[in-house]
C-alpha cells in the first residue's frame, strides 16, 4: 500500500529543517515514489517551503536537451525538459515557464528571481557564467526530498569544470546555440555556448558521487525523521570538499577503476 504524506506531515518536516534552512536560498529535488503520495498540491509544497523557510529564491530543475545537434536551439517556453527529470520538474515547468532562466542545457525555474536575471544569458553549462556559478554566488543549498546527492546533484559537474586542470576525462567544447527568450519565435539570440563533454577515450565513463555523499564532513546533512529520506548540502561546502577529492584522486567521483 502506498503511504500518504499529509499537510501536517509536510509542516513537521519543514519544522525539522527550519534550524538549518531558514532564510536560505534552495534548489529543491523531490522523488514522490519515495516520499509517498502527497495529500496536497505541488503548489502547496512550494509555497509552504517559501513561506515557512522565508527563502528569497527557490529553484527547481528544468534541464533540456538539444533535439538537433546541427541546429542547437533553446526556448524558454517551448524546449521540453529532460525525460530524466522528476514529476516535480515537469509540473513546475508546465505551469511556470516564465520563471525559467536562459541556460540552454541546465535551466531552472526560480521563484523570486528578478527580471534582470531572467533575461541574463548563461553561456556555459558549467563553470564561468553558468546557472551553477550563479547559485554558488547566491549561496544556495541543495535540498533533497526522497532522493540523494548521488542521484541529483548536477552541481558536481560544475566542481569538475572548476578543476579541469586535474582531470583528463572531460573537456570543454564550444557550441553555437540559438536562444529564444520569449514566446515570439522570431526573437532569436545567437550565443557561443560552452559545454563540459567527455573526452572520447572516456565515453563509457559515468559519474559516481557515493564517496562524496558518504564523506565524513557531510554526515550531519542527512536528516533523521519518520517520513522519507531528507538531506541538504551547501554548494560552497560541496565545492570545497569535491575539489579536495578531485585533487587527491581525479577519478574518485567516477566509475573508473583503473
Amino acid at each position: 500500500m502506498i503511504k500518504k504524506i499529509s499537510k501536517d506531515d509536510l509542516h513537521q518536516v519543514i519544522q525539522i529543517l527550519k534550524p538549518f534552512l531558514f532564510k536560505k536560498n534552495i534548489i529543491l529535488s523531490a522523488n514522490f515514489y519515495r516520499m509517498g503520495l502527497p495529500d496536497f498540491s505541488i503548489d502547496y509544497l512550494i509555497q509552504s517551503l517559501i513561506k515557512n523557510l522565508q527563502c528569497k529564491y527557490l529553484a527547481i530543475q528544468s534541464y533540456s536537451e538539444f533535439k538537433d545537434r546541427n541546429n542547437r536551439y533553446f526556448s524558454r517556453y517551448s524546449s521540453p525538459i529532460s525525460n530524466d527529470l522528476s514529476n516535480l520538474s515537469k509540473y513546475i515547468f508546465s505551469k511556470y515557464p516564465q520563471y525559467r532562466i536562459l541556460s540552454p542545457t541546465h535551466s531552472f525555474i526560480i521563484f523570486g528571481i528578478n527580471q534582470d536575471k531572467l533575461d541574463h544569458l548563461f553561456t556555459s553549462a558549467f563553470g564561468k557564467n553558468s546557472s551553477f556559478s550563479y547559485f554558488l554566488e547566491e549561496q544556495f543549498l541543495w535540498l533533497n526530498f526522497g532522493s540523494f546527492l548521488s542521484e541529483t546533484c548536477t552541481f558536481m559537474h560544475h566542481v569538475e569544470s572548476c578543476n579541469l586542470n586535474y582531470i583528463e576525462y572531460r573537456h570543454e567544447v564550444n557550441l553555437p546555440v540559438i536562444i529564444n527568450p520569449d514566446q515570439n519565435p522570431s526573437n532569436k539570440i545567437p550565443v557561443n555556448y560552452i559545454y563540459l563533454d567527455k573526452v572520447k577515450s572516456f565515453s563509457k565513463l559515468e559519474y559516481n558521487w557515493l564517496s562524496l555523499e558518504n564523506h565524513k564532513s557531510l554526515i550531519n546533512n542527512k536528516i533523521t525523521n519518520n517520513y522519507f529520506p531528507i538531506n541538504f548540502y551547501d554548494l560552497e561546502e560541496l565545492m570545497v570538499i569535491g575539489s579536495k577529492i578531485i585533487k587527491l584522486n581525479p577519478f574518485e567521483l567516477t566509475t573508473f577503476n583503473g
